[in-house]
């Protein structure tokens, strides 16, 4: 791992509450939601740009209800089906952010959301809501000032506890995400301001 993904990993719980009206962010948070929008725009399949407003707005959304950066979000969407709302995976993931139906219908069942099969996932809102609350579940379960809970998003928990029985995490998911989230605070143009907030 290069040495500022290191820096980062071990930021990542910090980091990812840079939310509205909190801490030193606060003043840049019309830049954070514009950049947000605009990125979602860029990053989309010309046919689904007509969805990048509705997109933007459940990033931030649900970003901010989980204390979660909003850029962190769109960096596991970036990694995980570069922005193709239609993303199919070789294992049944389905959507922006890439989540099994099983694992869907889990997450809806434990929030109380509703759940309509498969085709819940093909929403991109829904995808964003359920992915985001996922990965929010994984941060309580899983030590938050190291990037396990990431890990746990791309294999599952039951094999990450395999690994971390045997000492031993793999880093190559949580560096690609960490390299797509240290580029769009890049892009922002300005550095990375810590407020002391906890998360939800």
């Amino acid at each position: 791992m290069r040495i500022i993904e290191m820096l980062i990993v071990g930021l990542l719980p910090i980091i990812g509450m840079l939310l509205a009206g909190t801490g030193t962010c606060a003043g840049r948070r019309m830049d954070v939601d514009q950049f947000v929008y605009e990125k979602t725009l860029r990053s989309l399949p010309k046919k689904s740009s007509n969805q990048a407003h509705r997109i933007a707005d459940a990033i931030l959304r649900e970003s901010k209800l989980r204390g979660f950066d909003p850029l962190f979000i769109m960096a596991v969407i970036a990694h995980e089906s570069r922005f193709k709302v239609e993303a199919r995976g070789s294992h049944g993931e389905i959507g922006l952010m890439q989540l099994k139906p099983a694992t869907a219908a889990w997450v809806s069942r434990l929030n109380g959301l509703r759940w309509d099969g498969c085709e819940s996932l093909t929403n991109p809102v829904t995808n964003i809501r359920l992915g985001t609350r996922y990965l929010a579940m994984l941060r309580k379960k899983f030590d938050a000032r190291d990037y396990h809970y990431l890990t746990a998003y791309n294999l599952g928990e039951t094999r990450l506890r395999r690994f971390l029985r045997r000492s031993k995490a793999p880093v190559v998911y949580s560096n690609k995400v960490i390299g797509h989230y240290v580029a769009y605070h890049s892009q922002l143009a300005g550095p990375l301001r810590l407020p002391g907030s906890e998360p939800h």
